[in-house]
């Protein structure tokens, strides 16, 4: 013969008659919003109660009737986390920094958690999940964080954050080495042609400009000149030596080669970061969206 156990008040659940949703379940549900509007403090928490059609009874414990009820339930009553202890807690965010610091540290948190859903094989999130990403691939960015010691999602964030800063700073750090380079360059081209045409430029104005002489040395006299407007351009006021400009030449170029291999490096971990990244939010965004579906689905059954 079957046996019907006796349960605990705080265990039962008080039905309208009208709607097959517990009178309990409304109150923790309307907790949950109002807590979640972060109201300033457990006075104010009360008074969005009582708005929200709450009687509020005190005394030495709390207890509240909402429309439809006969009695009084104390909030105590509702279950874990509707205390009014832990309902100040909870407005306060006393309750998850207790609960960060009570919950043990896992070593590879991260890994542990998404290893476990895809070793259960099973359900219609997996299944939605294999049909829509690559298994396989997921599995080589879980090894990746595990070679690199990556505990969990945060510390993946800052490491894909920091390998593109440095990535883009030595990408930075090259491209202006690369423009001093091409600068020495140019102002070498000029020094070099201004030097072969500066008598022909000088007898060209002890010519007064002459149309004649133009015409004989036409092409020397605009390369004098575009080496002059390079000058201005530059605001040089006194020509550099070539054998110093060769110098610093050298020196960017050897530097610019050492900063390029570290270029590679980082260019190489910033991508293997920020793809094993995208593989891990492709994953938790399919699972996190199940899972809401689901809590949707179970709100739905209860009602």
């Amino acid at each position: 013969m079957s046996v019907i156990i006796p349960r605990k008040p705080s265990e039962r659940d008080n039905h309208s008659p009208y709607h097959r949703v517990s009178f309990r379940s409304v109150a923790r549900t309307k907790i949950d919003e109002i807590i979640s509007a972060s109201p300033n403090n457990y006075e104010e928490f009360l008074r969005l109660l009582a708005g929200a059609g709450y009687e509020i009874k005190s005394g030495k414990h709390v207890s509240i009737r909402g429309a439809g009820q006969k009695r009084f339930i104390r909030l105590r009553s509702l279950g874990k986390g509707y205390s009014e202890e832990e309902i100040r807690k909870r407005i306060t965010g006393e309750d998850e920094s207790d609960q960060r610091a009570e919950r043990p540290k896992r070593e590879f948190d991260l890994l542990i958690d998404i290893n476990k859903k895809m070793q259960e094989g099973k359900g219609k999130g997996y299944e939605r999940w294999a049909n829509v990403y690559n298994v396989k691939q997921v599995s080589k960015a879980l090894l990746y964080l595990q070679e690199h010691g990556i505990r969990d999602y945060e510390d993946l964030a800052q490491k894909a954050k920091g390998s593109s800063d440095r990535f883009h700073e030595l990408s930075d750090s090259i491209k202006l080495k690369e423009a001093r380079l091409s600068e020495i360059a140019e102002l070498k081209t000029a020094i070099r042609n201004y030097s072969k045409t500066k008598d022909i430029y000088a007898d060209y104005r002890k010519a007064r400009y002459s149309k004649k002489f133009f015409e004989k040395h036409g092409e020397d006299i605009l390369i004098h000149k575009s080496a002059k407007e390079t000058f201005d351009r530059m605001q040089l006021k006194k020509l550099p030596k070539w054998k110093e400009l060769s110098e610093e030449y050298g020196r960017i170029l050897a530097v610019k080669k050492k900063i390029y291999e570290e270029y590679r490096t980082a260019k190489k971990e910033m991508m293997d970061y920020q793809i094993a990244k995208q593989d891990i939010d492709k994953f938790l965004k399919i699972d996190e969206e199940q899972r809401q579906r689901e809590d949707k689905n179970k709100k739905e059954q209860e009602r």
